[in-house]
């Protein structure tokens, strides 16, 4: 984009979305309550987009998801992103506890086998 003096979204054709480019906020893990805080301050900012850094404790990792999708609007994404911390156990226990709430959950076990076993069940 420096030799041209054009931004790199427009050389790479332009942004598609009229309303800009939507972002996503990351929330570090805490208590579930502080997570859901962390939303709500970030909502006020504007953010529709969420991602829960989970991979603790399978019941508070439950509570994180619930509290956290408690306080968005039904529009609003919620992913909830393990990072590899989760066996196949903990994974279809915690996805189980959450099959009723609009959240995503993303890369829930080391392997990529786990993690489609997870996914197939």
């Amino acid at each position: 984009g420096k030799a041209t003096g054009l931004p790199v979204n427009t050389l790479l054709g332009g942004n598609m979305n009229p309303n800009g480019v939507i972002m996503y906020r990351a929330i570090s893990q805490g208590t579930p309550e502080s997570m859901a805080n962390l939303i709500k301050k970030y909502k006020d900012e504007g953010y529709t987009r969420f991602q829960l850094k989970l991979g603790g404790d399978p019941h508070e990792d439950i509570e994180r998801i619930k509290s956290c999708r408690n306080v968005l609007d039904p529009k609003d994404v919620l992913v909830g992103d393990a990072n590899t911390g989760w066996t196949v156990h903990q994974a279809l226990r915690i996805c189980s506890a959450v099959k009723d709430i609009d959240v995503y959950i993303e890369q829930p076990c080391k392997t990529y086998r786990e993690c489609v076993s997870v996914r197939n069940k």
